[in-house]
């Protein structure tokens, strides 16, 4: 994933979410009878500011493993373009070798297919789809209407996941601030504010005019209830927001 210098380490957060079987009997309809795909891996990356990604990872083959890690391996290793959103890579059996802790799981679970895919279901919002399966016709995976519909399988099941984190999100706060939201940019200039840095820097990191900064941080008085700076950021690591 290519990110500007100004850009932080993007948030990933795990959604368990546990799927009715009619979603792995409809992948296999969509794709062929014969195909096997056991477990599938969605990360839904939403631009929300200048200087951050927020990505929320569905995972079910890769608990235990770097995602990120993993994207930068397609793009790197395999030349796969994770931002086209017209292209269905297919790789098969070598692919998971050179993939660390991926490659140990796919071989304990005897996987050596792997489809990657990017879905785009508005300006602001991709999902990175790989779905991971036994070796099956690679050929009918290729075929152009079994991939518009598994697009179409996929892009509901992604909204239907988009609906699930809106009406399960919570702000990352304790329990007496419940209505407390912050917005990416906010905890941004709350994390430069921490290490020292002014408004005039910030501004120059996150590609904000000063006043804009400003603007931000008296938002932060009044949401988090401080008088100043120096209180705004004890507040925000008392709560964890940064």
């Amino acid at each position: 994933m290519k990110r500007r210098k100004s850009q932080l380490t993007p948030e990933l957060n795990t959604i368990k979410i546990v799927f009715d079987s009619m979603f792995i009997t409809k992948i296999h309809n969509s794709i062929c009878t014969t195909t096997l795909f056991e477990d599938f891996l969605i990360a839904i990356i939403e631009e929300t500011s200048f200087s951050k990604n927020e990505i929320y990872l569905i995972d079910s083959l890769m608990n235990k493993c770097s995602y990120l890690s993993y994207l930068e391996i397609l793009e790197l290793y395999f030349n796969v373009d994770i931002s086209n959103k017209d292209k269905v890579y297919i790789f098969d059996n070598d692919f998971f070798q050179n993939i660390g802790d991926i490659g140990e799981l796919a071989k304990k679970k005897k996987i050596n297919t792997c489809i990657v895919l990017s879905i785009a279901l508005n300006e602001k919002i991709t999902a990175v789809v790989s779905l991971f399966g036994k070796k099956s016709n690679l050929a009918d995976i290729n075929n152009k209407s079994v991939q518009i519909a598994l697009r179409e399988t996929l892009l509901k099941l992604i909204n239907n996941i988009l609906n699930y984190i809106k009406s399960h999100k919570k702000p990352h706060c304790d329990a007496d601030n419940d209505i407390l939201h912050l917005t990416s940019v906010e905890i941004d200039i709350l994390r430069y504010s921490a290490d020292g840095f002014t408004s005039k820097e910030i501004a120059h990191k996150i590609s904000l005019s000063k006043s804009g900064v400003d603007f931000h941080l008296v938002s932060l008085k009044n949401k988090l209830k401080c008088r100043n700076k120096t209180q705004v950021i004890a507040k925000a690591i008392s709560l964890c927001l940064i």
